[in-house]
């Protein structure tokens, strides 16, 4: 989409794509959410192959 209205109105897609980014944290943030409990400790991650 970003894409498509960048070249009907001659802008660039990032102009879109920050203006999308900047909607959707402004929405997260008036969203009332659980708060993220830390993790204790890396020790029971996987670790990578």
């Amino acid at each position: 989409m970003a894409l498509r209205l960048s070249q009907w109105l001659g802008t660039t897609p990032e102009v879109w794509l920050r203006m999308q980014d900047a909607c959707d944290l402004w929405q997260a943030r008036k969203t009332k959410c659980p708060q993220v409990k830390p993790l204790k400790s890396r020790e029971n991650a996987c670790s990578p192959a």
